[in-house]
């Protein structure tokens, strides 16, 4: 064990100091530093210096520029699964070392991760990781099946994941009268703004059933007829799986809450804009950290949408790739509040080189306005214009003077 000891690189030694920007809101539990060596295609990456009153970290790059495997190794270096640790293998003998720096209910913790070596090993439980699918909840399957499929890591690991169903727990907390049922409801309504109203009651065959009940963007007051979970559009299905199945793994592990907002931890997502329009991609993140703001999300996106809600203070990382240096991550110091769309796609976070549509054949002819009801206005005047050149009467007399 003393040889192979030697033969490790050089992961995390000791403490760093803690960085925040606001002091009274620090994070009971966040990552400071992340070093990766040897996972699969990551040859070795840093991460140092993340603040600890961070609530979001976005990771960005191109497809196949190991995004996932990132995600991966962050969850390997906090829970230290065997299986888990073994699919980050690049060959049968090439094991990964992870060291993952944290904030661990207010005290500092280190994980280094060795081959076959876990001692002194903290595997944190305050984590929930999210693979790019999460339409997929527990139903009636069998129960080997189900502990199976919803490990902690499962779902980030596989594309058969499968999430706890927060509907069990409605009608248990309905049926005890317990003050949970109206926390949860209000959290639903709160992230997903278009929900009216969630439902417990008895079916025709006297089975507790829990129905959905939207209402028009337009207009607040008016509702549709409520309907079953399984039987809502994807967006709708995959932020509620995804909320309840948080909400049920964060609630065991602590409690002792009082309110939702209390419930603290570190939450794993990949490709969060999936299933979502673009309206609900570019609130989500300022909405979690509202009704969660105890918890720091790292999330991978593909999508500039999610950034352009990225709350203060996020941190935006980029993964890059090559044959000669492997996979690597900067990360990329950058102001969005004060950006366009059109500055972030270009910007290193997504190296766009332009955002010219590909059918534009004259430049001239691009529309720089910011909004698109000023397109239509700016041509309703431009119109305007040309019907009065071409009839020069219809100008007010004192400009016909």
């Amino acid at each position: 064990m003393k040889q192979v000891k030697a033969m490790n690189p050089v992961l995390i030694t000791e403490p760093s100091t803690s960085i925040y920007n606001e002091e009274n809101r620090r994070l009971p539990f966040c990552i400071k530093k992340i070093v990766i060596i040897n996972a699969q295609d990551i040859i070795e990456s840093r991460v140092e210096n993340i603040p600890i009153d961070t609530n979001w970290v976005f990771i960005s790059g191109e497809n196949g520029f190991g995004k996932t495997t990132f995600l991966r190794a962050i969850a390997v270096g906090l829970c230290g699964l065997h299986n888990d640790i073994v699919s980050l293998k690049k060959g049968p003998f090439d094991y990964p070392f992870i060291g993952i720096e944290f904030i661990n209910n207010n005290s500092n913790t280190i994980n280094n991760l060795w081959p076959k070596d876990d001692n002194g090993f903290y595997s944190f439980k305050y984590l929930a990781c999210y693979g790019p699918s999460r339409l997929q909840i527990q139903s009636k399957m069998s129960q080997n099946e189900v502990a199976e499929k919803s490990t902690t890591t499962y779902g980030l690991f596989n594309p058969d994941g499968i999430l706890l169903n927060i509907e069990s727990k409605l009608i248990e907390w309905h049926l005890e009268n317990n003050v949970r049922l109206d926390q949860v409801k209000a959290l639903f309504k709160a992230v997903i703004p278009n929900l009216a109203d969630i439902i417990v009651r008895k079916n025709e065959q006297d089975d507790y059933e829990v129905l959905y009940v939207e209402q028009a963007e337009e207009d607040e007051t008016t509702t549709f007829d409520p309907v079953p979970f399984n039987q809502l559009a994807a967006g709708f299905r995959s932020i509620i799986g995804l909320i309840g199945d948080l909400l049920i793994r964060f609630i065991r592990k602590q409690p002792h809450v009082n309110q939702l907002s209390e419930l603290a931890g570190i939450v794993l997502i990949d490709e969060l804009e999936n299933h979502l329009h673009p309206k609900w991609q570019y609130q989500l993140p300022t909405l979690l950290s509202k009704v969660f703001p105890n918890i720091q999300f790292i999330a991978a996106t593909h999508s500039v949408i999610p950034i352009l809600g990225a709350p203060k203070n996020s941190v935006f990382l980029k993964l890059d790739r090559s044959k000669e240096k492997g996979i690597t991550v900067e990360r990329i110091d950058i102001d969005v509040a004060n950006l366009l769309p059109n500055s972030i796609l270009t910007s290193p976070i997504f190296d766009m080189d332009t955002i010219r549509p590909i059918a534009n054949e004259d430049i001239g002819k691009l529309r720089t306005e910011d909004t698109y009801d000023e397109v239509v206005a700016n041509d309703a005047i431009d119109k305007q214009l040309r019907e009065l050149d071409n009839d020069p009467s219809q100008y007010p007399a004192l400009l016909q003077e």
